[in-house]
């Protein structure tokens, strides 16, 4: 797990929703919730490489 400065964290926690904190840092957010399963987890990441792979190019 990446730890993230405490600049970052304070943007985060300011952040109007997790999704412009995410946009703006050009980083990827997963929304675990309680009914988030491991392999709903891993499809997710795995579908947003491919979509990022294709978008630039391969």
């Amino acid at each position: 797990m990446m730890a993230f400065p405490a600049a970052a964290s304070r943007r985060l926690a300011d952040a109007a929703h997790p999704h412009d904190f995410s946009r703006d840092a050009h980083t990827e957010l997963l929304l675990i919730e309680k009914t988030t399963t491991l392999r709903d987890s891993t499809r997710a990441v795995r579908w947003n490489q491919a979509d990022h792979r294709l978008a630039h190019g391969l």
